[in-house]
């Protein structure tokens, strides 16, 4: 059984700085699917706060920890699909690493079935930390050592590594500056750290507030920006090597296409789903009202970055 979200409360803190008196950007729409998987009831999605002590963006209530645990362990181990060397943040990734760290030995913190290692060649010695059974096995067969299923297993350990990576990862954390923190330890002197999510520097996100499609995924608990990057790093003594931003897809047809199915969901999210319901292939969609009512994507907009981050030597 999956214990119900928490009621919001008339107290409400940041969950990273701890700074008082967020700002409500907007509702978060609920969410009828978890890691890939649509669910027998959707979860709620609370509201959406920017927090103007770090820059932070969040999603409150959540999910209590003991359910996402249970959501995440039964999670399809299709729900992301390998795209390859194709994927824009993969190619940032190798780019920094060969730039920066041309061999040595490199951790992929969430590496799922290890498609982003399988990427990077013979010169790096490749280790996985990944909670789907499925996908862990299938990151084994290719070679990859796994160190265990959860990142508190090893956070504290004695392993060091030349390079950190959480590639659609720290999105999934309710406290990202504590998790950065996690990962640096791991770090070797003078050793990278690099992480991608979503920004919400992105003017999409801006104009679509807390319907935008990615809060409306239920495992998706904090979102950052340049700012929060840029003072995290400095509280944690790590050097910002670069922020970039990208987008998954760079089909132009496509942007058009989601721009106005963005605008319409945004001014008219009734009518929406009343379209969805008659153009849907998808029975379970045309049946579902909470399946139609779920944002459109947007994957051709900018609103993704990876930033990397030095330890100090």
């Amino acid at each position: 059984a999956i214990a119900a979200v928490p009621s919001p409360g008339a107290y409400l803190v940041c969950p990273s700085c701890g700074a008082e008196h967020p700002a409500r950007v907007g509702a978060i729409p609920a969410s009828p699917r978890f890691a890939g998987n649509v669910l027998p009831e959707a979860i709620p999605g609370g509201e959406l706060y920017a927090c103007g002590g770090c820059a932070l963006w969040f999603r409150h209530p959540c999910l209590p920890p003991e359910s996402l645990r249970v959501l995440y362990s039964h999670g399809s181990a299709q729900a992301w699909p390998d795209e390859g060397m194709a994927r824009p943040d993969w190619t940032l990734v190798r780019e920094l690493l060969r730039r920066h760290l041309p061999c040595g030995r490199v951790l992929d913190v969430g590496c799922f079935d290890g498609g982003l290692l399988a990427t990077l060649g013979t010169l790096y010695e490749t280790f996985g930390v990944e909670m789907n059974p499925l996908a862990a096995q299938r990151a084994a067969d290719r070679g990859i050592t796994l160190l265990g299923e959860d990142f508190a297993q090893i956070e504290h350990g004695s392993e060091r590594f030349d390079a950190v990576i959480a590639t659609d990862v720290i999105e999934h954390m309710p406290d990202p500056r504590r998790f950065v923190a996690a990962c640096a330890r791991l770090l070797s002197p003078g050793g990278l750290l690099l992480i991608s999510t979503g920004s919400t520097d992105a003017w999409s996100w801006r104009f679509m507030g807390g319907r935008y499609w990615y809060c409306a995924n239920a495992e998706h608990l904090c979102f950052l920006n340049e700012a929060w990057v840029r003072r995290a790093s400095a509280l944690l003594g790590l050097e910002v090597v670069s922020v970039v931003r990208f987008a998954h897809d760079a089909s132009q047809l496509r942007a058009v296409t989601q721009v106005g199915l963005n605008l319409a969901y945004r001014l008219a999210p009734g009518a929406f789903a009343v379209a969805r319901r008659w153009l849907a292939r998808d029975p379970q969609t045309r049946a579902r009202a909470d399946l139609r009512r779920t944002p459109p994507s947007w994957s051709t907009a900018r609103d993704h970055m990876l930033f990397a981050l030095r330890a100090a030597h």
